[in-house]
């Protein structure tokens, strides 16, 4: 998993943009639903959506000592593979990116193999 914390005051306000469907930016609210009542079973599992090319959030402070362009910022990364990605889970100001899961042993979760895709070199991917 790849985590960015931004040290600034920048604060995600609990909402992100993703690319789910490579056709627009949905925007996406932790601990909600749009479709239905949110019931909170398991929060970090809830709260990662797919990113099939970017995911973006916006700065929700408005200071008014920045000049004109800094007052609305927004951060977009630009990925190359779909993976799944939250904004804000932690503490408001990070993105995090969830890579390949790789175990050298069944770990009791998901298939009963372990997980250790490998490139054509051997290496782990």
């Amino acid at each position: 998993m790849v985590d960015w914390y931004f040290l600034d005051g920048f604060n995600t306000g609990s909402q992100m943009f993703v690319d789910a469907n490579s056709l627009q930016m949905i925007d996406k609210k932790l601990f909600s639903r749009k479709e239905y009542t949110y019931a909170s079973t398991n929060p970090i599992a809830a709260n990662f959506y797919p990113v099939t090319s970017a995911i973006a959030v916006r700065d929700t402070n408005k200071n008014p000592n920045y000049d004109h362009y800094l007052k609305e910022r927004q951060i977009t990364i630009m990925n190359d593979r779909s993976q799944a990605g939250s904004a804000g889970l932690r503490n408001n100001s990070n993105i995090e990116l969830m890579h390949m899961r790789r175990t050298n042993k069944w770990d009791h979760y998901g298939i009963f193999e372990a997980l250790n895709d490998l490139d054509e070199w051997g290496r782990g991917i």
